[in-house]
């Protein structure tokens, strides 16, 4: 079998890859994709004027781009609090710089979150540049389209035994630094009994100077080491929306995506419509054949013949009504199927107990659950192997990842926290419970655990009961006025004063890491 040979599951998703990456890329792709997403008209097979009266069809048809804009809502919902890092020391300064292209872990997140989005798959390599190995330096992860991850093979027990990843190159011709030819390299990971190998290959020329569907090996088959030792397996992760990572899974915007192509076909049969249809056409019945009619008020129009006729024929626009309550229709089902999630909001953004806001909105953010805990879980495994490359394991020190989940934006506003401290203090509100609504509402720290603030406000309290009883036993000063220089006592929690800080700013004047005392 021939390196270039394509796995059958990748042979049988990559069309709707392609699909949705063009629906999200917008207008220029789907309209350079040609009959592929509008499909021509009779008259259109007609050579040359049918080409032309095509190529006008589409250029009237516009694009609306709900795709782009519900994924970039699903995104931002995801990204809008920065993801928590547990990793060892080591490593820790690598998440400034995590990529071969210079990102950092939250935007290398961004990138994934959305792209699994997307596709519903892609794959993470964890690599080190030739020179790197010799220099001590950190490994990179990088990350692979599923377009790109062109065939795989993997042992009953589901173990990686190999896996080609397709890259482009870019080779001078002809020792010209500025005048460079694109090919196509394969990047092959095999797992050998001695040990992980790669091969490169690269696409051959024909004897005429034309790119082939062969590749000859480019260089030597290379074992990359771990501290002077093999590496077993490939360090490759697999993700997918599916519980098998290996597997192809429907991409999550798939349904919108086609909802959003049939609008763009009933947008083009709609502007079509009106092309012909939208101005009135003059009419003359029983006129001198060859002689010219001027319209216009400031002409008059001479008909000798009394049984002569003169109209406008105008379209009634029945047709075109329907094609419009379509398009109407499918903006709805587009709304239901994506941007919905994101434009729903908390109504009534009071007193809500931890466990009702979960079971009113499990339904809603599953998807994005979804996708969220797959990427933390990818990143955790990747950060392990780079953490293993520098001679860790995962078991010398935890590695952890937190994205949010909170994905509706629930800010709360002065008056809610009042009303919640309100309630607290009256005994109808657990202290867990506007723990809850504080993390929720961007009042609290996000790294704040519940112990620890519980633990706070329980002293809190006690401070405050302490100061009022002080306050109430010590003898007046007859010199002093009551109303300037007194002790205020502490105010309830998320209120202000010693209490966590009632704003946007998301931090609480508690410490949550034992190291900061």
């Amino acid at each position: 079998m021939p390196i270039q040979s394509t796995h059958p599951d990748y042979n049988a998703w990559v069309g709707r890859w392609t699909t949705c990456r063009d629906a999200v890329e917008g207008s220029y792709a789907i309209k350079l994709a040609g009959p592929k997403y509008l499909p021509m008209l009779s008259a259109h097979f007609q050579p040359v004027v049918g080409h032309k009266q095509y190529e006008a069809y589409k250029d009237r048809a516009l694009w609306f781009g709900a795709t782009d804009r519900t994924l970039n809502g699903y995104v931002g919902a995801v990204m809008r609090r920065d993801p928590g890092y547990v990793v060892p020391d080591l490593i820790q300064s690598r998440l400034e710089d995590i990529t071969d292209a210079g990102q950092n872990a939250t935007e290398f997140i961004h990138s994934q979150v959305k792209e699994l989005l997307t596709t519903g798959r892609y794959g993470l390599l964890v690599d080190k540049a030739a020179e790197d190995v010799v220099e001590g330096e950190p490994a990179f992860i990088k990350l692979y389209y599923p377009e790109n991850i062109t065939n795989w093979v993997c042992d009953k027990d589901g173990c990686l035994l190999a896996v080609v990843l397709k890259e482009s190159i870019f080779i001078p011709k002809d020792g010209d630094p500025y005048d460079l030819e694109e090919r196509t390299q394969l990047r092959e990971l095999v797992k050998l009994p001695e040990g992980y190998t790669v091969r490169l290959w690269v696409q051959k020329k024909n004897s005429d100077g034309f790119l082939a569907d062969e590749y000859e090996l480019a260089a030597p088959p290379v074992q990359p080491t771990l501290r002077g030792n093999a590496i077993e397996d490939i360090p490759f992760v697999f993700v997918s929306c599916d519980k098998d990572s290996m597997s192809c899974s429907k991409p999550p915007i798939m349904d919108l995506v086609d909802a959003n192509i049939n609008h763009y076909q009933l947008d083009a049969d709609y502007r079509h419509g009106l092309h012909f249809t939208a101005l009135p056409t003059p009419v003359f019945t029983g006129v001198d054949e060859g002689k010219d009619y001027f319209l216009g008020s400031e002409v008059a129009i001479n008909l000798r013949n009394p049984d002569c006729k003169a109209f406008f024929l105008e379209f009634q626009g029945m047709g075109l009504s329907a094609i419009k309550e379509a398009m109407e229709e499918r903006k709805s089902q587009m709304a239901s199927l994506g941007a919905a999630l994101i434009q729903n909001s908390r109504t009534g953004k009071g007193v809500e107990t931890a466990e009702a806001a979960k079971i009113q909105h499990a339904g809603e953010t599953s998807l994005l659950s979804t996708v969220v805990s797959r990427v933390e879980e990818a990143m955790e495994e990747a950060l392990g192997l780079v953490a293993a490359w520098e001679g860790l394991t995962v078991t010398d020190e935890g590695i952890e990842i937190t994205i949010n989940r909170d994905f509706i934006d629930a800010t709360l506003a002065a008056a809610d926290i009042t009303a919640m401290v309100g309630a607290w203090q009256a005994g109808t509100l657990p202290v867990t419970e506007l723990y809850w609504n504080f993390q929720r509402g961007g009042v609290l720290n996000p790294a704040t655990t519940v112990e620890v603030y519980e633990a706070a406000v329980t002293k809190m309290a006690a401070d405050k009961q302490a100061n009022a009883l002080a306050l109430a036993t010590a003898a007046p000063d007859p010199g002093s006025d009551s109303s300037e220089g007194g002790t205020e006592p502490p105010k309830a929690p998320g209120a202000g004063g010693s209490g966590p800080r009632a704003t946007g700013a998301r931090k609480a004047a508690i410490k949550t890491d034992p190291k900061e005392d």
